[in-house]
């Protein structure tokens, strides 16, 4: 009978020790998707001006954002210059002849958002004026 006991006892000792170490659903961490910019930049021959299209990769999976006139990656070592949130995962833009267009990407929910902003040396107000111009499901 002490044995029927003890051998019920160690049972579900391991029991409790298997389910305390199983992996919960709720508390799982997804990796953040990964995200990039491109830049193709052309310069106008007779005028100049640069033309560059934004191209953005969310895991593989790329597809054009925009078209702005200077482009370049920005290091998340600038993202307070430009108003980007530190918890950005790519960004870029640039400045030429006195306005600059930006852009970075954060996840929100399910979902890479992209949001593109604006500076000029005109405007009467501050900031970048961002705005999301795509949304890109994550799977």
């Amino acid at each position: 009978m002490i044995m029927n006991r003890f051998s019920a006892f160690l049972l579900l000792c391991l029991l409790a020790f298997s389910f305390s170490c199983s992996p919960r659903k709720g508390n799982e961490k997804t990796a953040a998707p990964e995200v990039s910019f491109r830049c193709e930049t052309q310069i106008e021959e007779t005028t100049e001006i640069p033309r560059s299209q934004v191209f953005v990769t969310v895991n593989g999976q790329e597809q054009k954002v925009a078209d702005i006139l200077a482009c370049d990656l920005i290091d998340a070592s600038g993202y307070e210059n430009f108003e980007i949130p530190k918890s950005a995962l790519a960004a870029c833009g640039g400045w030429w002849a006195g306005a600059g267009d930006y852009l970075y990407a954060v996840v929100k929910g399910s979902d890479v958002v992209i949001m593109k902003g604006w500076q000029s040396e005109e405007q009467t107000e501050s900031g970048f004026h961002y705005e999301e111009v795509l949304r890109v499901p994550v799977k």
